[in-house]
């Protein structure tokens, strides 16, 4: 009897690990995690191993210097990563290429290659598990000070995004987009070509977000800032991001629009032309507020738009489960960086918020966000 529970035990936890849901990170240097000092914790597919938790097992496939296309100088599905990879029948698949074709050994010889080839490697992984999600990635940029920047490797890390792009539409394939995230972060890319620790943790969170449809909760763009104008007499499109499916309200000028988060946790809506009259101060101290009543479910009636009715309306509204860790350390963040003048309703809400906090144990973010908090509002 105890050598049959002891079986079971094992047939259990072999049964258990089969159960792990497989990630492959098809790529290049950049996957492979080049230039970062300790690339065995910290290559971006570390740290998305690290975010996605024990029920997920993934593998970096990067080979350094590999390219897309076929008759290039090191081609991806030459290598011992490209028959690993397959050979792991992943069910959800990562591909990151393209960078290493901008050389002009590569891009200028064979670029009528390009689409054919890339659709013939998803094609092999679609083989290797037919069940397989496959998602291709937007090229992470390449900066100015980078060797071949100006020899045509700008213009050619333009025209193979646009080939990624097409290749995307065509098969109807889930896009990632590496580049936005990183563009203005020359800072992160010692070499102008391979991200640091800190760039390889965005790219992890991006690929995570896509995963688990967890983007860290809303968030707006930096482009709305206090004291900001808006467009008067023409359709004004408004955007930002939040979790895949959240539903979205967004109230100004007396005009309500809801919209729904998109797989890539994308929202926007478009305003009616507004007409020119009083001041809209959005987003103020206030209106950030306002954002963070909205996802936590606190924003209700319509009596809540008055500032000076909020601390009733914040009183009287039933309360909703919290965002994110990530999400809280973010709006911890935003609560000092608005000035040092506190309204009643950001008191309200920040006072609720550190309750929230301490009650649950969550004492790291509570440390974090005191001292912010007794800043912005003492």
């Amino acid at each position: 009897m105890k050598h049959l529970i002891i079986s079971l035990s094992v047939l259990l936890s072999i049964s258990c690990a089969a159960q792990k849901i497989k990630v492959a990170c098809v790529g290049n240097s950049v996957t492979y995690g080049t230039g970062i000092s300790d690339r065995e914790h910290f290559a971006y597919p570390v740290q998305l191993q690290q975010l996605l938790g024990k029920s997920y097992e993934v593998r970096n496939f990067g080979k350094p210097g590999a390219t897309l296309l076929v008759k290039a100088f090191r081609p991806y599905v030459a290598q011992e990563e490209f028959r690993n990879a397959l050979h792991f029948a992943a069910d959800l698949v990562v591909i990151h290429l393209g960078l290493n074709d901008t050389d002009p050994r590569a891009w200028p010889n064979y670029r009528d290659d390009f689409i054919p080839n890339y659709r013939a490697l998803i094609d092999s992984f679609k083989v290797a598990n037919p069940k397989a999600k496959i998602w291709i990635c937007k090229m992470t940029p390449i900066g100015h000070r980078h060797a071949r920047f100006r020899s045509g490797t700008r213009d050619w890390h333009a025209q193979i995004q646009e080939a990624i792009e097409q290749i995307a539409t065509s098969t109807g394939l889930p896009l990632l987009d590496f580049y936005t995230p990183l563009h203005r972060r020359p800072d992160l890319f010692p070499d102008a070509l391979h991200p640091n620790a800190e760039g390889a943790g965005i790219l992890a969170r991006t690929v995570y977000g896509a995963i688990t449809g967890d983007y860290g909760g809303l968030r707006m763009p930096e482009i709305y800032s206090d004291s900001m104008v808006l467009q008067r007499d023409s359709a004004l499109t408004l955007r930002g991001q939040a979790d895949a499916g959240a539903p979205i309200r967004v109230s100004i000028a007396g005009q309500t629009l809801r919209a729904t988060a998109n797989d890539r946790g994308i929202w926007q809506v478009t305003l009616r032309p507004l007409k020119a009259g009083r001041i809209q101060r959005s987003p103020s101290r206030r209106s950030m507020v306002v954002l963070w009543a909205i996802e936590y479910g606190l924003y209700g009636k319509a009596k809540c738009h008055s500032p000076r009715r909020y601390n009733q309306c914040y009183k009287s509204t039933p309360r909703a489960p919290l965002p994110s860790k990530t999400t809280l350390g973010n709006q911890c963040d935003t609560m000092g960086q608005h000035g040092t003048r506190c309204t009643q309703p950001l008191r309200a809400l920040s006072t609720h918020l550190l309750d929230w906090l301490q009650r649950t144990k969550r004492s790291e973010l509570f440390r974090h966000c005191l001292p912010l908090w007794r800043s912005a509002c003492r």
